[in-house]
């Protein structure tokens, strides 16, 4: 919580599908509403279904089939029920208050991209028709500037590392450039950093980075963090802006900067667990069936994921997504 002393939205980066990573956003809802934060903004969820989702949250009875359609609508390829069960703890959380008091908010960021309207490569045609409001991390950041920051109020962003990093500017591969490193910063992360200095921070879950050849997967800082969670041995943080921050990266992430450090990469760092113990999400199979399997593949997210072609495909990309040990297999120590 100390990060919410100087500023008004954290991005908390997570690397999707882990289940230990749900499990402590849940954890942190009674800490944030004492530190006056007033809601999770959440990467999964669609803007569409946001009054539906303040009434789940705020109502007398919690209904876990409205909380799974609301997630089926925005996404029908995400079976993983820890992301819709943060609306449960926030509703849990909410019975506790007392009468009148302001309820704790999950706030969707995402308008629903209609993956039905793709119908072949990704070209700036199609993806006018998928991405029907616009690129995404800037409509994200401006619905945190309007339902939050022009308000007043405190948020914490749950989404992916992309979209979670401020300071840090990501380096791509790009034929025409110096080095042929072009340097991305128009993510979530970045756009509310320029328009709101000194008030965002990034704050990074453990996970592995991507190595610098572009082959698999690397330990951050060389290993060391998780190392120091190893002597340790229970959850920490660290303040990259202090010691931690000096250690050494050589993903990705340095590409382009052979002298990169952590304090480059963000303001914090969490360690709920080593690699090797993190686990998966929990699949539930009433999110798809044989009745819904037609509309949830004409809508299935295929940018980076194959559309299932038939329901035994579908579960199997799910499950093969939800198996961090295979994921992580090449980093785990």
């Amino acid at each position: 919580m100390r990060q919410f002393a100087t500023a008004d939205a954290v991005l908390l980066s997570e690397d999707h599908g882990v289940r230990q990573n749900l499990a402590f956003l849940k954890s942190l809802i009674p800490a944030l509403y004492r530190a006056g934060v007033s809601s999770i903004a959440m990467e999964f969820g669609g803007v569409e279904q946001q009054a539906e989702l303040d009434r789940l949250v705020t109502g007398p009875r919690y209904d876990e089939t409205v909380a799974r359609n609301l997630m089926f609508r925005y996404d029908s390829g995400w079976p993983l029920r820890d992301y819709w069960d943060v609306y449960r703890a926030a509703w849990a959380f909410n019975q506790t208050l007392p009468s009148g008091a302001r309820p704790f908010r999950i706030l969707n960021l995402t308008y629903r991209l209609a993956w039905e309207e793709m119908g072949g490569p990704m070209t700036p045609a199609t993806a006018r028709r998928v991405f029907h409001e616009g690129p995404v991390d800037p409509y994200r950041a401006r619905l945190i500037q309007q339902e939050v920051l022009d308000k007043g109020d405190k948020t914490l962003a749950f989404v992916g590392w992309p979209h979670a990093i401020t300071r840090f500017k990501l380096p791509l591969y790009d034929y025409n450039a110096p080095g042929f490193v072009r340097w991305e910063s128009r993510n979530l992360g970045h756009v509310l950093h320029a328009e709101n200095p000194g008030r965002i921070r990034s704050v990074i879950l453990h996970a592995p980075f991507a190595s610098a050849d572009g082959m698999g997967l690397v330990q951050p800082a060389r290993g060391v963090l998780e190392q120091a969670f190893a002597s340790h041995g229970a959850p920490c943080a660290f303040d990259l802006h202090g010691p931690a921050g000096d250690l050494h990266d050589a993903s990705a992430h340095a590409v382009g900067d052979p002298g990169f450090t952590m304090r480059d990469f963000a303001d914090g760092y969490i360690i709920l667990d080593r690699l090797g113990n993190l686990e998966g999400c929990e699949l539930d199979m009433a999110y798809v069936t044989p009745a819904t399997f037609d509309d949830a593949r004409r809508r299935f997210p295929r940018e980076l994921r194959a559309q299932p072609r038939t329901l035994e495909e579908y579960w199997a990309s799910a499950r093969a997504f939800v198996d961090i040990r295979r994921r992580y297999a090449s980093v785990m120590t």
